[in-house]
């Protein structure tokens, strides 16, 4: 932040005083009465969208009409409609930026994982387990909460970065049947790319669980070997090589995502993401929901 500026213009909430003390803390300019005024504020550049997940696309496609940039919160959509609906709000606004909430891709750790596996020929071999404290929300994946899918789209994303678009459909997506148990629920499922990549996915939510959330990925491609825990600690083993690495803390990403859409837009630099990305990860996790309310392999194209 730089002292002699004020880089927050505006914030605006149904629950006004929420908005007021979060302008108020960042130093924010005003908080308007009707949302619709940010899209006819000029010095607007980029709008972080934040609402609730069925809303992210509505605000999306009318700031994206209006000429601005956004950072939307995940999930970007929940419908085949919704996503069909910001594919045309981009390709007729082509200067406007989009970037996506999935700030994961952007850990230290993670990236330095991603440059060992595209540089490494094969398939992808994978084990993707995430442990959460229980929510207390309805256990259907389609609930208008999506605290599930919430999680969920964090893993679409990476593994497609993982693979790479022109590797990964058609895929196919199977769920697999998990024992009832009365004091956690999990889900679980497979997806196989076109490339043979083969993914296998599950997902825990333990009452009381202290750590609040645990995730490893443990991955095989060619001769490298490697385990990523918590975006804290990575281990590679290559022929020759091996990378240990760790940092003192977790480290997901979130805060230099969110400054890197900042400063793409400040400065004009970088694009946003493709809207061939937030297609494939939109479709990804859609038909991924779909799979699993069905529990029957679904085909992604």
């Amino acid at each position: 932040k730089n002292n002699n500026q004020n880089f927050l213009r505006c914030v605006y909430s149904p629950g006004k005083k929420t908005a007021v003390s979060l302008c108020k803390y960042y130093k924010g300019l005003y908080v308007p009465s009707d949302w619709r005024e940010i899209l006819n504020d000029e010095k607007v550049k980029l709008v972080f969208i934040s609402s609730p997940a069925d809303t992210h696309a509505e605000y999306a496609i009318d700031c994206i009409k209006a000429g601005k940039n956004v950072y939307i919160e995940k999930p970007p959509v929940i419908s085949e409609i919704q996503l069909i609906l910001l594919k045309e709000s981009m390709i007729k606004n082509p200067k406007c930026k989009v970037f996506l909430g999935f700030n994961r891709s952007s850990s230290s750790t993670f990236t330095e994982l991603e440059k060992f596996v595209l540089n490494e020929s094969g398939f992808i071999t994978a084990n993707f387990n995430m442990l959460v404290n229980a929510s207390k929300v309805s256990k259907n994946m389609l609930d208008t909460d999506f605290a599930i899918l919430d999680h969920l789209c964090h893993f679409t994303d990476l593994i497609l970065r993982l693979v790479t678009l022109d590797k990964a459909f058609p895929c196919v997506i199977t769920p697999e049947a998990i024992p009832v148990n009365i004091s956690t629920f999990r889900i679980s499922f497979s997806i196989v790319f076109a490339d043979k990549s083969h993914v296998s996915f599950n997902y825990t939510e333990i009452p009381d669980f202290l750590q609040g959330m645990d995730e490893v990925i443990e991955l095989s491609k060619g001769n490298l070997i490697a385990k990523l825990s918590n975006f804290q600690k990575l281990q590679i083993e290559l022929p020759g090589i091996k990378v240990n690495k760790k940092n003192l803390h977790r480290h997901d990403g979130e805060k230099i995502h969110i400054e890197k859409a900042f400063i793409s837009t400040i400065d004009n630099i970088g694009r946003g993401e493709s809207i061939e990305h937030i297609e494939a990860t939109s479709k990804l996790y859609l038909n991924l929901m779909e799979a699993m309310n069905k529990m029957t392999p679904t085909e992604v194209c």
